[in-house]
């Protein structure tokens, strides 16, 4: 799964957020902890 670092969009092979144009990173740790943290994904 990656997701965009600034709206949250998610989707299932890397590349681009459609709506910021920002490279997509790879979240493997699942949602919990994203919920936990999100500001220290940086």
């Amino acid at each position: 799964m990656y997701t965009c670092p600034e709206c949250g969009y998610a989707a299932e092979e890397n590349g681009k957020c459609p709506a910021c144009d920002v490279t997509m990173v790879r979240s493997d740790e699942g949602e919990a902890e994203k919920q936990n943290g999100e500001e220290e994904n940086l």
